[in-house]
Parts: structure tokens; sequence; C-alpha cells
């Protein structure tokens, strides 16, 4: 391979904006570069883009004057993420940064439980946070989350959540309503370990609606409480569901309204019947492409003819088909006609 090909080869790998950093150098490079600092403004702002924002004021903001106006007086976005397990460090962060560059800020996460403990006490999100798009929280009490989920319905750019709570949870209800009340949130992620917290909400029927598009659940619900959820959601295109267990009631599984975008359905950890599955596929997968399924210990999804009925019934436009199936192998392990 010549000079020329591997230079086109290299150029197909790299991204729009990589490709325009590397031109940027480029065009620099003709001119003579004797330090660091000789580089345009357009350059450094593409590697900032890349950077912690804590770590690029570490780094860069009492360098020199020069690297102190970029920093300071410009309209730089910033992406935050919080991920150290020491308060003082997390309180400088907070005082220094957070608080003296709310409207520049993007994307805020914190990593741990401590950092998010300690930041909601020297930070509140209201609307200075105006061009936060992205959250990620990694621990946070429900009564903090239901005050934060108020605040973040003001800011006219956020788009994306995704939270774990932690400590004692008495009920999803006030949570799902305050998420399906965010006004521009495209993206939703929510977990909360193996424990089982009932899920109480009505259907959607002629009430506000969410333009979530796509939709992680982690934690333990049923598949009536699924639906419900659903019903809210008319704009989701892929849903991931990591804990589904076997309905109680299967009244609900009539009303479930159209998801016509629906197109990627990733079922984790998977406790349905095969006949609750079929019923619940049947409603909704005209539109499927991508079904990723994963249940164990349960042989009536082995019936691989069940399958393909279902599919070329039901899912005629799937184009992928992820199935697995786990199995507990007892001491003494004797072959069953399942496994032929």
């Amino acid at each position: 391979m010549n000079s020329r090909q591997q230079q086109q080869f290299y150029n197909f790998e790299l991204t729009n904006k990589e490709n325009d950093l590397l031109q940027s150098i480029t065009d620099t490079k003709k001119k003579v570069i004797t330090c660091i600092e000789d580089l345009s403004n357009e350059i450094y702002y593409n590697i900032f883009d890349y950077l912690n924002g804590c770590h690029l004021y570490e780094s860069f903001v009492n360098l020199n004057s020069r690297f102190q106006n970029l920093l300071i007086k410009s309209f730089l976005p910033l992406k935050i993420n919080i991920d150290s397990k020491h308060e003082i460090i997390i309180e400088h962060d907070c005082k220094n940064i957070i608080n003296q560059n709310k409207s520049r800020i993007v994307s805020l996460h914190l990593s741990t439980t401590i950092a998010a403990n300690q930041f909601f006490k020297l930070v509140t999100i209201n609307s200075l946070f105006n061009c936060l798009q992205s959250l990620v929280i990694n621990g946070i009490s429900e009564y903090k989350l239901q005050l934060l989920l108020k605040q973040l319905i003001s800011l006219p750019h956020f788009y994306s959540l995704n939270i774990i709570i932690v400590g004692q949870l008495e009920s999803f209800d006030t949570i799902y309503k305050l998420i399906f009340c965010l006004p521009f949130l495209k993206y939703n992620a929510l977990s909360y370990g193996p424990w089982r917290v009932p899920l109480k909400l009505p259907l959607a029927i002629n009430k506000q609606l969410s333009f979530i598009e796509y939709l992680n659940i982690d934690i333990a619900i049923i598949l009536d409480e699924l639906i419900t959820i659903l019903s809210y959601t008319p704009k989701l295109r892929r849903l991931t569901c990591q804990q589904l267990y076997n309905s109680t009631l299967h009244t609900q599984i009539r009303a479930i309204i159209v998801l016509p975008y629906l197109t990627h359905i990733n079922f984790d950890r998977c406790h349905l019947q095969f006949a609750e599955f079929e019923i619940f596929i049947k409603k909704i997968g005209s539109q499927l492409r991508v079904l990723h399924f994963t249940t164990f210990d349960n042989i009536m999804f082995l019936d691989a003819n069940r399958w393909q009925r279902l599919i070329l019934q039901y899912v005629p436009r799937l184009q992928k088909f992820e199935f697995e199936y786990d199995e507990k192998i007892p001491h003494i392990f004797q072959l069953g006609p399942h496994h032929q």
C-alpha cells in the first residue's frame, strides 16, 4: 500500500470532527511552529472538547493569560465528570468550577454516590443550567431525585437522563410521572437493584405523553407495569428491559397502545412465560427490526418451531434475532430431550 492509499484509508476511519482537526493542524504546519502556543484557538477548542471540564480547568486555567482567556472568557461548552471519592476535591470542583460556569455545562456525570451526595449539598440544578443536555447520576435517593426532576423541567435543551437510585424506595409512580413531564427528554435509563417495588400508574389514556425515544428499564417490574409505562411513550424507538417478570393479570395486554416507531427490543433476564411473551409481541412486533432475548430455566423457549411461527406471522421485518438461554447445572447432571 503506497502512502497515498494509506492516507485515504486513515481518513475514512476518522470522524468528520477529527478530519477537521487534522486539516487545521495541517494548515497550521504550513507556518513555522516553535512552541505549542503557536497552535490556533480552533485547534485548542477541538482538543478541549474531549476533556473533562474539571481536569481542563485544573490543567490550563493558571498556565498563562491566553489559556485563561480561552477557558474563562469564552463560550466553550463544558463536559463535567466528577469521579473523585474525596469530598475536599468534590467541594473544590463544585465551588470553583461548576457554580462559576453553570450556563456553559452541557453534560454532567456524577460517577459515585459520594460525588452525588456532595454535589447536591453545594449545587442546585436550576434554570441557570440552560445548556445542560445530559445528566448521569450513579447513586441518588428517591427524595433528592424527585426534587431534581422538578427542576429539570425548566431546562430547554435537556434530552438525556441516566439514573441509579439507592436507598429505600416507596414507589416509582411519582418518579415516572415527573420523568414523563420532561418536555425534551429523548433518552431515559432508570436502575434500582433487584428489589421489587410496585408501580401503580394508570394507563396513559388522554393524558400527557412523553417524547422519549430510547428507554432502558433496569428495575424489577411485571409485564402489566411495563405496558403501562409504554402507554406514555408513543414515540419509542428502542426498548431495553432487564428484569421483567410474569403478569398477575392479562387485561392490560389487550389495551396496549400502538408503538409505530419501536424497532429494537432487548429483554434481558426475562422471567415471562412464552405465552405471555407471544401476546406482547403480537401486539407490538410488526415493525421490529432487532430482538434480543435472554431467559433461563424455561424449556418452553427452546421450541424452535414456535419461534418460527411467531416471527414469520407477527415480526415480518425482523433483521436480527439474538436468543440466549441459561440453565442451572445440578450436581448430578442428566441430559433431557431439550438438550438434543
